[in-house]
């Protein structure tokens, strides 16, 4: 005799018998300065904390930029994740800009969405 075959409910479907708690959903606010030094980051030129440091040290920029070796596209993206955002889409795996919280008992599910993916989702 085969064994019983299990079925899956999908709780986003309104027929599931899951209750599923309601969502805690946070819109990610940068700052003008946020943007700015992601951007700087993203382009491989020096963060401006960096070039500020060396004009207090008193270096050259000329000099200061030329031996100046920005880490790898996969290292400034893994900088920029976990300094501002902590996590990635959940689904496409950009940068996200709503936080979805679900509290359940002690424990907290947390997932990130960008503007896309937070769109065609339904909480």
């Amino acid at each position: 005799m085969p064994p019983p075959q299990r079925t899956f409910k999908n709780s986003n479907t309104p027929n599931s018998n899951i209750n599923r708690p309601k969502p805690k959903i946070e819109k990610i606010e940068l700052s003008e300065e946020d943007k700015e030094n992601i951007k700087t980051i993203m382009s491989g030129r020096p963060p401006k904390k960096l070039v500020q440091r060396w004009l207090k040290e008193g270096v050259s920029m000329h000099n200061a930029e030329k031996y100046y070796n920005p880490p790898s596209l996969e290292g400034r993206l893994k900088f920029i994740r976990q300094k501002y955002f902590n996590g990635l889409c959940h689904i496409c795996q950009k940068f996200p800009l709503y936080k979805v919280s679900y509290k359940m008992g002690t424990a907290a599910l947390i997932e990130y969405y960008c503007e896309q993916c937070f769109s065609r989702m339904s909480f």
